[in-house]
């Protein structure tokens, strides 16, 4: 399977465990909504051949470091590159800081903001084909 569409795979089941457990395992849901997001653009970017450590300074010390070639920080802030509308750029920038609630904070996700973010996440899914 082609690296697209092994991360647009990815991206389908992230959302649909997001969407089942988001009352109940809202934390989970939080890190899945994002990664849903995160994994459609990757998807999209390698079909587009996009090199990330060729045109990002951070990724390129990323890809350089550890070997990752997909970094937060460039998916998020090059979504563009992946034909996302400002609106889809902007819920997957807020999924991410959920996903950041869900696994570093003191602090519990709250289940709306997760249900919020399903219809948006999984328009970006629609459009890039996940």
């Amino acid at each position: 399977m082609k690296p697209e569409m092994v991360f647009k795979k990815k991206a389908r089941e992230n959302f649909l465990v997001a969407k089942s457990c988001c009352a109940t395992h809202t934390n989970a849901a939080g890190g899945r909504i994002y990664y849903a997001g995160f994994q459609a653009v990757v998807g999209e970017l390698e079909k587009l051949g996009v090199e990330p450590h060729k045109i990002d300074r951070g990724a390129a010390s990323a890809f350089e470091d550890r070997g990752t070639k997909w970094t937060h920080s460039f998916v998020k802030n090059n979504a563009s590159l992946a034909q996302l509308s400002a609106r889809q750029s902007s819920a997957l920038k807020v999924a991410y800081e959920l996903r950041k609630t869900a696994d570093y904070e003191a602090e519990e996700v709250d289940p709306n903001d997760v249900k919020d973010l399903l219809a948006p996440i999984e328009d970006i899914l629609e459009c890039l084909g996940a």
